[in-house]
Order: structure tokens, then sequence, then C-alpha cells
């Protein structure tokens, strides 16, 4: 390993480059990338294999291209060792990369061009997918469910990452988050601009959608035959024109209904009350993986 100092007279060592140097190395050190991939791989063969009537994909973040290729080579490793049949792993980063005299490209790896790399993911031959740069943004595969995070995260780009595993799939009732670089602080700190409100400086009371639902419910402005329809709908493969025609006959109803409250604060109440329960409904995707931050597994190496 090098160090950089300032000359070859001068002991005294640049204290960035330094602790630059050191992270780098402990990051590839194949050691330090042998006992992650052990720890992603017990938990994603335990758990996540077993989520989305066993369709569940996970994802692993990683730092650099070569970072990337190293947990490729650990991964497939570890699935030939436990012999796991119903596990493979697909790569993807740009460009070449050069390893031990070798030359690495994400199509010489995974054995097909690059750009059919978010169809074969989705297909039931690969599950998980170690990624340097590559899908963590506009990436919309709705089987994804667990993430091992390798990187530091932050701002926009913690979003982004974290919000691959907010896409709802029939069957999918929760998302998981193992993170051994971020502090749940750090998450929460890149979301935080993103709220209007409060919420994550309040924290969360997960009854308070249960109570604000029961207090939407007694306005009698809808029912729950008209809910299933609507979900259902929307969780169709295929969105006939009817459907559509019925579901705006299905929100008419509830509109007039509304409108149809002689009283301008109970109004103004439901109107209220129902955006907060629209908030904080797709606020809880978010909220499964701070809790787990913070009770479940925070590895910090």
């Amino acid at each position: 390993m090098q160090i950089g100092k300032n000359s070859e007279f001068n002991p005294e060592i640049d204290k960035g480059k330094a602790i630059s140097a050191i992270k780098k190395f402990v990051m590839l050190h194949p050691h330090n990338i042998a006992e992650k991939t052990k720890v992603i791989m017990e938990h994603f063969s335990k758990v996540t294999l077993h989520k989305i009537g066993g369709k569940a994909k996970a994802m692993i973040v990683t730092s650099s291209r070569l970072h990337a290729i190293k947990y490729f080579f650990a991964v497939k490793n570890y699935i030939a060792e436990k012999n796991l049949s119903k596990v493979n792993a697909l790569v993807a980063f740009s460009g070449e990369v050069d390893d031990g005299g070798k030359t690495y490209t994400e199509s010489n790896l995974n054995g097909f061009d690059e750009k059919n790399l978010p169809e074969e993911f989705h297909s039931d031959k690969f599950n998980i997918l170690i990624v340097a740069e590559k899908y963590q943004t506009g990436f919309d595969e709705s089987l994804l469910h667990t993430m091992f995070v390798d990187k530091k995260l932050d701002g926009i780009k913690a979003v982004q990452t974290l919000s691959r595993l907010n896409r709802t799939h029939e069957g999918k009732e929760d998302t998981f988050i193992l993170d051994f670089v971020n502090s749940a602080d750090d998450i929460q700190n890149a979301f935080q601009p993103f709220f209007e409100s409060s919420i994550l400086s309040e924290g969360i009371d997960f009854d308070l959608l249960y109570k604000l639902k029961s207090s939407l419910d007694n306005y009698k402005i809808y029912n729950t035959n008209d809910i299933k329809f609507v979900n259902d709908v929307f969780r169709s493969d295929d969105l006939q024109e009817q459907n559509i025609v019925t579901l705006a006959h299905l929100f008419k109803n509830p509109l007039n209904k509304f409108l149809a409250i002689e009283n301008e604060t109970d109004r103004e109440n439901f109107r209220s009350q129902l955006n907060k329960f629209n908030r904080l409904y797709q606020f809880l995707s978010f909220i499964n993986f701070f809790r787990r931050f913070a009770e479940i597994l925070m590895l910090n190496y």
C-alpha cells in the first residue's frame, strides 16, 4: 500500500491522501469483501430469497468499478461454494477496468450486451445486481426488495439510490436495507430537505396512519368495495379502457359526496386529513428502512 507524502526526504505525509489511501485499501481488501459478502449472502439466502413469492431481488451498491468487480467474483465464489442453485448475480459498470493484468467489461462478465441487462435482471435467471454508479437512478425494477450499501451516500444521490426499492409489486409487503457505511443520521439528513413538514425530526407514529384512516372512513365518502376495486385495477398488468371508465365513475361519486358536505369546516378537515394520510402513506416505504437502520442491522466498518 502506498501513502502519499510531501517529498522523498520529508516523512510528513499528506493527511487527506493518507486517509483516502487507507480507506481504499481497506474497502478493496479481499478479507473485507469476503466478510461482507458472507453477511450479504446469508441474509439474501435466508430472507430476501423468500420474499415476493420467491421472486425478490437485491442490489449491492459499491463505491467504484473495481469494487464492483471484486464483489462480483466474491458473490460468484460464495454461490459456487454453497451450491446455491437459485441464486445468480450480474454486475453493472461503465467502460473497461484493469485488475491483475486482466481487462473486464460489464458485457464480458455478464455474457451479454449491457443494453439487455434490465430485461435479463428482471427474468427468473438473475436475482442479485452489483452496481457502480449505474442503475442507482431511473431504474424501475419492482421486484427489487433488498439493498446492500457499501458506498458513502449523501444528498440527492442517497435519495435516488435508496428509492430504487420504492416500487410496488403484488406480494411486496416490505423492503430491507443493510448499510455498511452510512449512519441512520446520514440518511435522515439526506431525505430531510424533500419533505415539507417536520415528520423526520418529530419521529413517526405508525398508528397515526390508521387513526387517520378511521377518521376519514367516518365521513362515508367512499366504501371498502370502491377501494378494493381501485387497488385491483392499479395493480393489474392490463389496464383496460373499461376499467378506466369505471374508475372515473368511482372517483366522481366520492367527489360529489365530498362537495355535498354542508359544513365548510368539515370539508376542510377531510381535505387536510386526506392530504396528511397521502403524505404519510407515501413516506412509509422510506420509514421502514430508517427504522431498520437504527434497530436491526447497522454495521459500520
